[in-house]
């Protein structure tokens, strides 16, 4: 452990690859040494205009999208219980196969009746009359 706790040599030698001969010349100057900070400030704000646009946008579309499906599925909904209420008040009224089951009164003069009741009746009436 106690060789760890010492400071690495400096080696006195440089690397090839930092000695430059005359006949590179001038070094050259750093390359974006010097920032244009107007340039990126408006880079910033047009990147930041960029993304707040596309994220309402997305927002936008994304609510529309969500209350067509909303709307779509609550008139299929509410349409679909209507029909199921009608259906109900219908089979009530008229019975299941869309005949009255029960006697009722419609009008003052007028009854309603089941309609294997009704049928006895007019075979009844036209059944020919015992004249003994």
């Amino acid at each position: 452990m106690s060789s760890n706790l010492h400071t690495p040599e400096v080696h006195e030698h440089v690397d090839e690859w930092h000695r430059h001969s005359k006949a590179e010349g001038m070094p050259q100057a750093e390359h974006a040494g010097v920032v244009n900070v107007n340039l990126l400030f408006i880079w910033m704000v047009g990147i930041s205009v960029f993304v707040v646009v596309s994220v309402i946008g997305t927002l936008m579309y994304f609510n529309s999208y969500s209350n067509q499906l909303r709307a779509h599925a609550v008139e299929t909904t509410s349409s679909a219980k209507a029909f199921k209420s009608a259906q109900f008040n219908a089979e009530k009224e008229l019975g299941q196969r869309g005949q009255p089951g029960e006697y009722a009164w419609m009008d003052h003069d007028r009854v309603r009746i089941p309609i294997d009741a009704a049928m006895k009746r007019v075979v009844a009436s036209y059944a020919p009359k015992d004249t003994n």
